[in-house]
C-alpha cells in the first residue's frame, strides 16, 4: 500500500507528466501540414451536418468550435484531440486509482503515453481520440457504479456511451461488453432487471440520435 505522502507524490507526477506531454504537442502540432484524412475531417466542420457518411459527427463539431475560436490552421484543426488526450491521460490514472491505488494510475497513465501509436495518434485529428477519451469515461462511470452500487451512475455512463458512439461506430461494442459482463457477474445480474441500466441505455440512444436522423434522411447510407 501507498502512503499519503506518496500519493501526494505521484499525483504531482502525473500533474508533470500532464503538463509536458501537452506542451510539447501543443509545439510540435503547429509543424507539419495537415494529413489527407486530417483535410477531409477539416472540410466535415466547414459544411455541419448531423452526422456523415463515414463517420459520427463529434470530431468536426471539435474541429469547428476551434477552428472558429482561433482560425483555420493546422494547430487549430488539430488542438482539440490534444487536449481530450491530455483527459485521457488523467482518466486512466483515475480508473487505476480506483480499482487499484494512486502508483497504478500513474504508471498505467505513463505506460499509455508511453505507446508509440497513441502518441502519434494523439497529435492529429481523427475520430479515434474522442471515441477512446469517451469510452474510457464510460469505463470510469461504470468502475464507480459497480464499486459503489449506486445508480446514479448509470445516468453518466448512458450519456458518456451516447458521445462515444457519436464519436465512432465501433464504440457499440461498449454496450456488448457491459451487458455480457451483467450477465455472467452473479453480484451485478440484478441491474438488467432495474429500470436505471435501461434508461441509460435510452440515454445513449437519446446522444446518438442525430447519427439516426441523418440516416433516415438519406436512404440510411
Amino acid at each position: 500500500m501507498t502512503t499519503s505522502q506518496e500519493n501526494r507524490n505521484y499525483f504531482k507526477y502525473l500533474t508533470c507528466l500532464i503538463l509536458g506531454t501537452t506542451l510539447f504537442r501543443l509545439i510540435y502540432i503547429n509543424l507539419p501540414g495537415l494529413a489527407p484524412q486530417e483535410a477531409y475531417y477539416w472540410n466535415y466542420s466547414r459544411h455541419l451536418a448531423l452526422s456523415y457518411f463515414d463517420h459520427p459527427p463529434i470530431l468536426a463539431y471539435l474541429i469547428f468550435i476551434f477552428t472558429h475560436l482561433g482560425k483555420q490552421s493546422a494547430f487549430f484543426v488539430r488542438i482539440g484531440c490534444v487536449l481530450l488526450t491530455s483527459g485521457l491521460t488523467y482518466l486512466t490514472f483515475a480508473i487505476g486509482r480506483l480499482l487499484f491505488d494512486q502508483k497504478v494510475g500513474f504508471f498505467s497513465a505513463v505506460l499509455l503515453n508511453s505507446v508509440l501509436i497513441f502518441s502519434l495518434g494523439a497529435m492529429i485529428a481523427t475520430p479515434d481520440t474522442p471515441m477512446i477519451f469517451f469510452w474510457a469515461l464510460s469505463f470510469y462511470f461504470f468502475c464507480k457504479l459497480i464499486l459503489t452500487q449506486d445508480k446514479k451512475w448509470w445516468y453518466l455512463w448512458g450519456i458518456s456511451t451516447g458521445l462515444a458512439m457519436l464519436s465512432k461506430y465501433s464504440s457499440v461494442f461498449i454496450l456488448v461488453s457491459v451487458f455480457l459482463f451483467l450477465i455472467f457477474s452473479r453480484e451485478n445480474r440484478r441491474w438488467l432487471l432495474s429500470k436505471e441500466f435501461y434508461l441509460a441505455l435510452v440515454l445513449a440512444v437519446l446522444v446518438f440520435f442525430p447519427v439516426i436522423i441523418w440516416n433516415v434522411n438519406n436512404d440510411w447510407a
